[in-house]
This record gives C-alpha cells, sequence and structure tokens, in this order.
C-alpha cells in the first residue's frame, strides 16, 4: 500500500513569525506559536526521509461547493503570504498531479458521490488558493521539490443534519485508490488541514464557549487512540465548540478503522493554545511508538 501517512495539520496563521499581526504580543503566545512552528518544521522533515511524492490535502478555507465534494484538476496551484511586520508580500507555487486527481474524481462518481471538478482556465495555468491549503503546504512542498498535490474539499453540507455519510464515501474511496495498483510506485500521505475549538477567548470574533477546553482535551484523546464513540463526543461538542476540523477528523476517523487492523497508530500529538483557537499536529502510520508533546 502506498499510503504511508496521515496528518492533521493547523492553518492558523499565529505559526508562521510575521504573518499574523499579533503573534508576538506576549511572550507566552509566542512560545506557543514556536512549539508549532518547530513541530511543523519537522514534520517538513519527516516528508522528506519518507519521499512522500504526493499528498491528498483537504481543508475547510478553501473553494468550498455546497454540498458536494470538489477535485481541483490544476496542475499548479499559486498562493500569497503578506508578512505583516515587515510588510513584504510572497508567492509561492506549488506542484498539482492533474492526472491522478482526475482519477480520483471519477472514483468519487463510481460512487455516487456528488462531485464536481475544479478547473481554473485549463490545468495547466496557476489556481489560486487559501491559507488553509497554503500554510501546511509551505511545510510540505514546493514548486522545485514537491511533493505534487491532490486537492480536494468536503461539501458544506457535511455533517448537517447528522448527514456524515459522505466522510465514510470519501475514506473508502481514497483507500480504494491507495490500494491500486496505480499508486504501487509512489509513497503517499493524507493531510487534513483544520483547527480545534475556535471558541477559547469571548474577545474574539467567535466568542467564549465553556466546551471549547473540552473539545480541544477530547481531540487530544481521540488523536492518540481514535474511535467512532470518541469522535461522535467531538461532533455532538462541535456545536457549541466550533471546529473547523470536525468532518475532516470524521474522515481520518474512518480511515483509522479500517487501518488500525493493520497495525497503523498515532505516532505523535503536539497541542498548543497560542491564540482563541487550539491548534494541534497530529499522525498516523504504520506501526511506531507513540510520542507526546502536549501543552
Amino acid at each position: 500500500m502506498p499510503l504511508k501517512s496521515i496528518y492533521l495539520l493547523p492553518h492558523g496563521g499565529v505559526i508562521i513569525p510575521g504573518l499574523e499581526p499579533d503573534r508576538d504580543d506576549t511572550e507566552e503566545r509566542k512560545a506557543k506559536a514556536d512549539r508549532l512552528l518547530m513541530k511543523m518544521e519537522e514534520i517538513g522533515q519527516e516528508f522528506k526521509e519518507d519521499n512522500i511524492d504526493i499528498i491528498f490535502l483537504t481543508s475547510p478555507h478553501g473553494y468550498l461547493h455546497p454540498n458536494a465534494v470538489q477535485v481541483a484538476f490544476n496542475s499548479i496551484f499559486e498562493a500569497w503570504q503578506y508578512y505583516h511586520k515587515d510588510g513584504r508580500v510572497e508567492q509561492m507555487l506549488f506542484p498539482g498531479h492533474s492526472q491522478l486527481a482526475q482519477i480520483f474524481f471519477e472514483l468519487l462518481l463510481q460512487k455516487q458521490i456528488n462531485t464536481q471538478p475544479l478547473i481554473f482556465a485549463d490545468t495547466s495555468f496557476p489556481l489560486k488558493i487559501a491559507w488553509g491549503e497554503a500554510i501546511p503546504l509551505q511545510f510540505l512542498s514546493s514548486a522545485e521539490e514537491g511533493p505534487q498535490v491532490v486537492l480536494f474539499s468536503l461539501p458544506l453540507s457535511a455533517g448537517t443534519n447528522g448527514e456524515t455519510d459522505v466522510l465514510d464515501k470519501v475514506a473508502d474511496t481514497f483507500l480504494e485508490l491507495c490500494d491500486a495498483p496505480l499508486l504501487d510506485d509512489f509513497n503517499v500521505s493524507l493531510v487534513v488541514s483544520g483547527d480545534l475549538s475556535h471558541k477559547h477567548d469571548a474577545n474574539h470574533e467567535y466568542g467564549y464557549s465553556k466546551n471549547a477546553d473540552l473539545f480541544d482535551e477530547k481531540s487530544v484523546a481521540w488523536m492518540k487512540a481514535p474511535d467512532r464513540q470518541k469522535y461522535d463526543e467531538l461532533l455532538e461538542l462541535h456545536e457549541t465548540a466550533a471546529s473547523c476540523g470536525i468532518f475532516g477528523m470524521g474522515v481520518i476517523q474512518r480511515l483509522m478503522e479500517h487501518l488500525e487492523p493493520r497495525g497503523w497508530t498515532n505516532h505523535g500529538v503536539t497541542y498548543a493554545l497560542p491564540t482563541y483557537f487550539g491548534m494541534s499536529v497530529a499522525s498516523w502510520k504504520g506501526n511506531g511508538k507513540i510520542q507526546e508533546n502536549n501543552e
């Protein structure tokens, strides 16, 4: 099986020095952000050591459809980062795997999943992406070195009125593709870009919820040992805790139900709260020791 790793990675701009205006407003906040920054840099090194060729990436902050999975067909992704401290604007380009994206799209259609292609101009033209995709990719890929990216999004309707069937179907389709001979010569990683509860501080736009700390605490417990009961508890808390990563985490849950019997376990969790929302770096791989780095 070419699937080598699964990651839950944060996309808050606070990770990157200069990207978010108030990142360094206190030493404590800076230290928490720096811990996440260092861990993201370690993950980037892991990708090189594991010789990852292809990243499947999904984010709740990008191109979204009300009720369809979207798959991007372009072979170049373009991002711009504005650094507030020095007024610098940086362009980043990431290579997309257009052919594999189209194969993934066709497999999703065969599973009778409402799926839409995303194409800008033609597949060779750069498709602009948002922070939810660009921030993790900044640590994982580049136009010069790769890996190539297959970008897809879950529908906005995922989870509405308890509707989570699409998470099962997407997970099943992804595993089917990874078990196909087509990918035998590639090393693949799935990256879910998402953050935890957004309601830790009443002074920010999302406000405060008494369930914010509980949601993040239970999220870390779920990351260490995913099971459906733990995830369902998170799904209920999400209604008041507001986590943008909840449905991407649902895809991971379903994948781990298939992969755990193959010897997959959690390979590390790092959690920090440097701003009004919690962030975590977590990984799952086949066989290995669990590492803890929580705050």
